[in-house]
Formats: C-alpha cells, sequence, structure tokens
C-alpha cells in the first residue's frame, strides 16, 4: 500500500503516541520572537530591577583600599637582589616595623600587607604596603624602607644600599580598586536570561495549541477549518451597512415589497 507523505507523518505520528512515546513539538524560532517581543514588560520588569540590585550591592558591599610605596637603590648582583627582596618581609624586619608604628598585629599578618617589586631588572627597588587608610600605608611603607636599611648589614654584611624616595601623604587620595560595572553588567545579563526564561515557562503552562499541525498530531484529528482572531478594529471594519434606508429588513429587488 502507497502513501503519501503526510500520510507517513500521520502514520508515524499515530503510532509514536499508540506506544505511548512523547509528541515532540517542532521549536519555531520566529514564534519565540514574537512571544517574547508580545511579553516585553516582563522582560523590562525583572531586567531593570536585576540591575538595580547590582548597583546597589556594588554600592554598598565597596571597600576602597589604598597602596603607597616607597623606591630603595640596591647594588646587588642577580642573585643577591633576589635574597634582599625576600628579606624585606622577614618577620624579624616586621617585627621591628610593627614595633615603630605600634601595630596590633604579628610580623606575619604584616608581611602580607606589604609587597616588594624590583623595577624592570634594574636596581629600583619598590616596597609596596595596601592599607584601608592610606596614611597608614604610607607610615608601614616608609617604616619598611629604613628599618631594612638599618637591619640588612647586620643580617646579610651588605651595606650598598640607599633611600630613593619616600611615599608622600595625600588629602585626596586614590584608591587602587575603583568601583566597577562588573556587577551592574552581571546583574542585566541574569535578568534578561531569567525573564526570558520566565516567559517561556509561562507559554509552556499554558495549555493552548499554537497551530494546526499540533492539533493533528497530539488529538490526531484532520483540521477541516480555521476561525480567524478578530480585534475591535476588524469588527467595525467588517460589519456592513444595510444597502437601503430600512435598516434590518430585507427587500426582493424585482417584487419592490418588503419581506419580513
Amino acid at each position: 500500500m502507497n502513501f503519501d507523505k503526510d500520510g507517513e507523518k500521520m502514520n508515524e505520528s499515530r503510532s509514536s503516541n499508540e506506544k505511548g512515546l512523547p509528541v515532540v513539538k517542532d521549536i519555531n524560532l520566529i514564534e519565540l520572537c514574537k512571544l517574547i517581543f508580545n511579553k516585553w514588560w516582563i522582560m523590562l520588569i525583572i531586567t531593570f530591577t536585576a540591575s538595580i540590585l547590582g548597583y546597589f550591592y556594588n554600592q554598598y558591599n565597596y571597600t576602597p583600599l589604598y597602596s603607597a610605596s616607597s623606591r630603595l637603590i640596591i647594588g646587588a648582583t642577580e642573585e643577591q637582589m633576589k635574597t634582599i627582596t625576600v628579606l624585606i618581609t622577614d618577620p624579624v624586619i616586621m617585627e621591628k616595623v610593627s614595633r615603630e608604628l605600634d601595630l596590633n598585629v604579628s610580623p606575619e599578618s604584616l608581611a602580607n600587607q606589604v609587597s616588594v617589586e624590583v623595577i624592570s631588572n634594574s636596581q629600583v627597588v619598590k616596597i609596596y604596603s595596601t592599607q584601608l587608610d592610606y596614611n597608614s600605608a604610607v607610615d608601614i611603607a616608609n617604616t619598611t624602607a629604613k628599618v631594612f636599611i638599618e637591619e640588612i648589614p647586620g643580617l646579610m654584611g651588605f651595606s650598598d644600599i640607599r633611600l630613593l624616595g619616600l611615599a608622600e601623604y595625600s588629602d585626596y587620595p586614590v584608591p587602587v580598586n575603583q568601583r566597577g560595572s562588573q556587577l551592574i553588567i552581571l546583574g542585566f545579563a541574569m535578568g534578561l536570561m531569567i525573564s526570558i526564561g520566565f516567559i517561556l515557562l509561562l507559554d509552556a503552562l499554558k495549555d493552548v495549541f499554537r497551530s494546526k499541525n499540533a492539533v493533528e498530531e497530539i488529538l490526531e484529528i484532520p483540521v477541516i477549518g480555521e476561525i480567524p482572531k478578530f480585534n475591535r478594529k476588524n469588527l467595525k471594519k467588517n460589519v456592513r451597512k444595510p444597502e437601503n434606508q430600512y435598516e434590518g429588513e430585507l427587500y426582493d429587488s424585482n417584487v419592490k415589497t418588503k419581506i419580513k
């Protein structure tokens, strides 16, 4: 027995339903875009709310950090420079810095707040200190440099080191961690994805057939006709006016008599 293509599709869908298999619906990207566009207000509300939450979280959970640095010139070989830069944050140096500044922190904790950098393989070494308060960062960076110059001859027998520059105080310091817009962008993206997912979820919960093909596949019955969707504008356009002056009455054009 020969079947056309539509007949084969119908038989396949019926056989799959008889076996208890779920009917696979085709995904129409145009219909999905129309669905999301029609629910634009949901997407706007959720995306705007998520962006605002990201903005306020970024504002109220921001802690500014300040960094200051002092500079040293060290006339040492490459191998000596590696040892010297390690000794700058040694607990012996950090303990004396903590005592001079009367800091209530351990040498190990203070060492984690100080970093050392050799500038472009030169003899210039920078000592950085990062703190919540800029003045504290200046005090720690400068004191570390001074203490190190005093202690290094006794620790290593090395004296070719001098101070190049100290960190300066400022009335308007600039934080090293500026407020970024990453959380706002993340909130916008998350709100956009959540809103689209919410719109698709609402559509999936509706027991509505989107096309006649879906009716034929799921209910296994042919579609005989379709009733177009009317709105108020279409109804006004399709209303016909009576052809004569007596509204609501019909006339026979041949007999010229009124038919009730």
